[in-house]
């Protein structure tokens, strides 16, 4: 499962992806809610870490 993390602190980012990638999870991150938005909606899955 891909979850996509649109959080403008990167640290904060950070932290929770690698908490979801140690379940296992694919990450994406988003820094703004513009390019979050962008994602979610066309389904681009470039990963950012």
């Amino acid at each position: 499962m891909r979850i996509l993390v649109v959080e403008d602190e990167e640290t904060i980012a950070d932290i929770i992806a690698t908490k979801l990638r140690d379940e296992k999870y694919e990450v994406d991150i988003s820094l703004d809610g513009e390019d979050g938005l962008y994602r979610a909606t066309t389904n681009i899955g470039t990963f950012q870490k």
